[in-house]
């Protein structure tokens, strides 16, 4: 009986104590005083803790930051694929383990360089030297020009690589990037100095490992060649993929003279062109011609979309459904470019109620600008939604485009680009 009321003693003791120095306990159940007397719970417990954080709240510095996009051209070459095929099977059955760890075919490319995209205008920046380094792409691989690609290797024996051979042309033209580029104030993160060109066939977990004894019998095979037949800027993670399971694309260069690579219609300048289509029918393709239109007239030129609303968004990439968020920010942006006064103004959304456009065209009539409307026609539209790297239902793109009545803008009907 003692030792019970004893330890009720102690016990009693140290929550006495503990009102008294804990401000927290003061603030749920109040306190004494030096007199004995009962406070009651303090008010200020939460605001003074607010303050104490605040003053001590130091942000976290992302010491690594990563890239969210890429440039880099496609492996396409049908005995290429099948070497680079043959290959992984044959290392899977070395090592089961790697087996879930190689590369789709639909996705092997080589990359050319990684970088970091912070908002719009680096996109803008960065589409723009692409258009620009047309020509040179033209000029060091016409066709008959090829890469090779001979023998495998890894990297820290967690990503096995297809090399490609030095090549003079490749060389040239990734240091052209990537001094275009940097001088463009484009943020270039995870490649290798000097220029290490592969081809990833495989790559394992962070915590797993292999032995890069099963891949002797590949150290100098020749896998094949590859045609760069297009540059490609695609996003880093995201769940959206391409039908065929590869990158999506949101700006291609093909390997065409840029002369010769006209778009629909003649740009000028006080220009506003609308594209009305589905996803998948070749707005951006039209876009990309009628821009490179006005480099080689000295216009400056904008083509506003909806990926502004991702950039916003800190992320490169579409997961979301088309929605009215997306729509709304491109409608902003043309009003932002229209007001800046640029020579060639290009609205990239689907547009599919003519509601959408109509106000493009008062603001852009009232502002001395022409407006062309660009409607694109499309036969087929699941090809389209196929070809598109955005989630859009089938059913929101059922129907031919809505007629636009206005006699204030000159219309243009062409059929499905295809890029």
């Amino acid at each position: 009986m003692d030792n019970k009321k004893e330890e009720n003693r102690v016990w009693r003791k140290r929550f006495d104590k503990a009102l008294q120095s804990n401000s927290r306990a003061d603030f749920l159940y109040g306190h004494r005083d030096r007199d004995g007397d009962d406070r009651p719970p303090s008010r200020e417990y939460h605001r003074q803790n607010v303050r104490q954080r605040e003053s001590n709240f130091r942000p976290k510095r992302n010491t690594r930051r990563s890239p969210n996009a890429f440039i880099c051209f496609r492996v396409l070459d049908r005995s290429t694929i099948a070497n680079c095929t043959a290959v992984q099977t044959d290392i899977a059955q070395k090592d089961r383990r790697l087996s879930n760890a190689m590369i789709p075919v639909a996705k092997l490319h080589c990359t050319l360089r990684c970088l970091r995209l912070r908002s719009e205008e680096d996109l803008w920046h960065v589409q723009h030297v692409l258009r620009e380094l047309q020509a040179l792409l033209v000029s060091l691989f016409p066709l008959g020009i090829t890469v090779n690609l001979e023998g495998v290797a890894h990297f820290g024996h967690r990503v096995i690589v297809a090399k490609v051979k030095d090549s003079s042309p490749l060389t040239t033209l990734v240091n052209a990037i990537s001094s275009r580029l940097d001088a463009a104030g484009i943020e270039l993160l995870g490649n290798y100095t000097p220029y290490v060109p592969y081809v990833t066939l495989c790559k394992v977990a962070f915590k797993k490992s292999f032995d890069d004894k099963i891949l002797l019998d590949y150290a100098a095979m020749n896998l094949g060649t590859q045609w760069l037949c297009g540059i490609d800027l695609c996003p880093i993670g995201g769940s959206v993929k391409m039908l065929d399971g590869s990158y999506p694309v949101f700006y291609h260069i093909p390997n065409v003279n840029p002369s010769l690579d006209e778009g629909p219609i003649q740009v000028h300048r006080g220009l506003l062109v609308v594209l009305r289509g589905v996803a998948g029918s070749g707005k951006s393709t039209i876009a990309r011609l009628l821009q490179s239109q006005c480099d080689r007239q000295n216009l400056s030129s904008r083509v506003c979309t909806s990926e502004a609303f991702y950039l916003e968004k800190g992320s490169c990439f579409f997961d979301e459904v088309q929605m009215e968020e997306p729509s709304d920010v491109c409608h902003k942006n043309v009003i932002k470019t229209l007001q800046a006064a640029i020579d060639v103004v290009i609205a990239d959304n689907a547009h599919l109620d003519p509601l959408e456009i109509t106000p493009y065209i008062d603001a852009a009539i009232s502002m001395g600008y022409e407006v062309i409307v660009v409607e694109i026609q499309a036969e087929n539209i699941l090809a389209c939604l196929r070809r598109s790297h955005r989630r859009v239902m089938l059913t929101e793109c059922d129907h031919d485009l809505h007629p636009l009545l206005d006699d204030n803008v000159q219309i243009v009907k062409v059929s499905a680009y295809q890029a």
